[in-house]
């Protein structure tokens, strides 16, 4: 079964096609937000930012050609956990693949650990299983 060997979020990065390299630039831990929300009159208040999800995956089986769905479901302080839309790996020539979801804005709902968890169909519609947890920190500062 296909799994998740290493992700992260960044706010750039540079693909080598010639050398399929990937260069990472501005990896996000953690994130501090200015002037504060105001989230008493909204559960969530959206934020613009453009950052990416980074990750990789691969094979189990070096020798075996293998399909695989994934999702990504964000988490974070005080809200329900939003599922992201369906992925579907195709891991037939290659061993592993490079994966980008693009994030448009921040969801704010307060101060804390916000995590994408980056989820793996074990079967059926409703089968999932976490492969792989990507957190950083969000803090809202007076400057």
């Amino acid at each position: 079964m296909a799994r998740v060997t290493w992700g992260l979020i960044c706010t750039n990065y540079s693909i080598d096609k010639d050398k399929n390299t990937i260069s990472l630039f501005e990896v996000i831990e953690e994130v501090r937000i200015s002037p504060v929300p105001n989230i008493d009159d909204a559960e969530v208040v959206s934020i613009p930012w453009n950052a990416t999800i980074v990750f990789t995956v691969e094979r189990d089986q070096v020798d075996e050609e293998e399909m695989a769905i994934f999702r990504i479901t964000r988490l974070a302080p005080n809200v329900d956990p939003v599922l992201g839309p369906q992925m579907e790996v195709d891991l037939g020539g290659f061993v592993r693949q490079r994966l980008l979801a693009s994030l448009q804005k921040l969801e704010y709902s307060g101060d804390g650990s916000y995590d994408f968890v980056i989820q793996r169909n074990i079967g059926g519609p409703d089968e999932w299983e976490d492969d792989y947890r990507i957190s950083f920190l969000v803090i809202a500062v007076d400057e």
